[in-house]
């Protein structure tokens, strides 16, 4: 009986992965994307959805079953009707009686069925053993998280067991499945080495449809890579959609022990999920590719001495933020950073052309008094007095944050004070 449950729960790692989220706690939506959702003779997902309005909601449940199973695709299941402050739950195979008897997985989205889609629920999700109950979580993530900036799973690795595996030497199997949201794309995807970054194998290329999911078991043979032990590998995740529009990647990777047959789930990281609020480099007055060279004709200019330009910035604290002016005439010009309202002045100042901030946590600046809101801050270019450049001043603005940060374009203009 140990040796059988054991083969049923390989089986189900193989094809859906013990999944634990590292997900932001901002989770209501109206659009919740759980990237897989599963239904065997042997394991049941069950979801939980939090309707957290003083008033009832529908919602509609959307599962596609992947891709290289018997019967792709969306599949019929029924709505959810939830009370106001109500939370319910649901087993994948009977909200979904139109899936025949057998294994299958696939993409889960639920979604606000309301004609003008604005309430918002929250969602949440546990796989596990119809018996014995063992089994592990899935978070439901909001639709607008994934982008199509290309996303990193890092640690992977592949390492033979002992024979038979023990808790000493189990044995690691990485496994990567990527998928689509409502529009399809073709991708890549590349393993590189943990060192350098450097490629190895072949890229993995494919095309996808809206709402599809595709799973690769051992990804690293997969990409070509010989049998044999492998550590710190890095796969990447891109889709190559020939118009730029970037639609959304799910990307993700588990990593199986073998002995215990628990896994892990990593799903790939970008740099700033092509979100503006979170860019980690922002220009002005010049491109964000080419931050040092003025834009022609000038942009941003300083007119006379009495003038200075105030920029509004989106900042999120706890942040690390460091601005300097670029251009011919930096040394001329002055900058400084200042709070959201009352405007305290916290960086930079008279004669200075570059500043470096710690916003501190996320209370010790607040919103006129209200209380840790992420909010705007403002950034303000002046001339100097002391030794003024020719007017007018053209000038640029890098800005680059730990967090990610959005700076406003022109600025505007205003009696100089400092």
């Amino acid at each position: 009986m140990a040796r059988r449950f054991r083969l049923l729960v390989t089986l189900l790692l193989a094809v859906l992965p013990s999944l634990s989220f590292a997900q932001a706690t901002e989770g209501a939506s109206s659009s919740i994307v759980f990237p897989v959702a599963a239904t065997t003779s042997s394991f049941e997902t069950e979801v939980f959805v939090q309707n957290i309005n003083a008033y009832a909601i529908s919602v509609d449940v959307l599962y596609y079953e992947a891709n290289g199973l018997a019967s792709p695709g969306l599949k019929a299941c029924g709505f959810l009707s939830l009370p106001a402050n109500n939370t319910t739950s649901f087993k994948l195979a009977a909200q979904c009686p139109s899936l025949a008897t057998g294994s299958h997985y696939g993409l889960l989205i639920l979604r606000d069925r309301a004609a003008q889609k604005i309430n918002v629920f929250y969602a949440y999700s546990r796989v596990q053993h119809v018996s014995t109950k063992q089994g592990f979580s899935i978070e439901g993530f909001p639709e607008n998280v994934f982008s199509g900036r290309e996303g990193w799973v890092i640690g992977l690795k592949r390492a033979a067991a002992s024979v038979p595996a023990t808790q000493a030497q189990p044995g690691y199997t990485t496994n990567c499945f990527i998928g689509s949201l409502g529009e399809g794309f073709p991708y890549e995807i590349r393993v590189h080495l943990g060192l350098d970054g450097a490629q190895v194998g072949s890229t993995i290329t494919g095309v996808l449809g809206p709402n599809e999911l595709v799973r690769y078991l051992d990804i690293f043979a997969a990409a070509g890579l010989p049998e044999g032990d492998l550590s710190n590998l890095v796969v990447s995740f891109n889709n190559t959609d020939p118009a730029g529009t970037e639609p959304a990647v799910i990307g993700f990777c588990t990593l199986q022990d073998n002995f215990s047959l628990g896994a892990d789930f990593r799903v790939a990281k970008s740099i700033d999920a092509f979100n503006l609020t979170r860019r980690k480099l922002r220009c002005r007055g010049v491109s964000d590719a080419a931050c040092t060279v003025l834009s022609v004709p000038a942009t941003l200019t300083i007119p006379n001495a009495g003038t200075k330009l105030r920029f509004s910035m989106f900042v999120s604290s706890p942040d690390y933020l460091r601005c300097d002016i670029v251009g011919p005439k930096a040394a001329q010009l002055e900058i400084r950073l200042l709070t959201p309202p009352p405007l305290t002045v916290v960086a930079g100042g008279n004669d200075l052309s570059t500043l470096y901030y710690a916003t501190g946590p996320r209370n010790a600046v607040t919103d006129g008094g209200t209380g840790g809101l992420q909010t705007f801050w403002n950034l303000e270019v002046g001339a100097r007095e002391g030794t003024p450049p020719a007017f007018p001043a053209d000038f640029g603005l890098k800005c680059q944050s730990g967090s990610g940060i959005h700076l406003s374009g022109t600025g505007t203009s205003l009696a100089d004070d400092f």
